[in-house]
């Protein structure tokens, strides 16, 4: 993830997306925590289940479901096709887009 510039992955397992994994979820679930992470699975921490937004709704929408589920991101699906993941850092920069000083 750090190599790639990313913070967050998608989990799969036999060829479904189960769970998500982000930078806050091995930081506070396994750093925080002592574990090995030459031992700790991915499942062990990721986030599950995912939380699905349409691509088509709203970022008011968005904001409004990471809030309702304490979450910082979102699967983007289009026709329950996986798209991308959307991020708070994604919807921060809309904001600042939005609205410049």
């Amino acid at each position: 993830m750090h190599d790639n510039g990313i913070h967050s992955l998608l989990v799969e397992e036999n060829g479904e997306y189960i769970g998500v994994i982000t930078n806050h979820d091995i930081s506070k679930k396994m750093v925080s925590e002592g574990l090995d992470p030459k031992k700790v699975q991915v499942t062990d921490v990721m986030s599950f289940p995912l939380i699905k937004l349409e691509s088509q709704e709203s970022m008011e929408k968005a904001a409004q479901i990471m809030r309702d589920h304490c979450v910082h991101h979102l699967v983007v699906t289009e026709h329950e096709q996986i798209l991308g993941i959307l991020s708070i850092t994604d919807y921060h920069k809309y904001l600042v887009k939005k609205h410049p000083r």
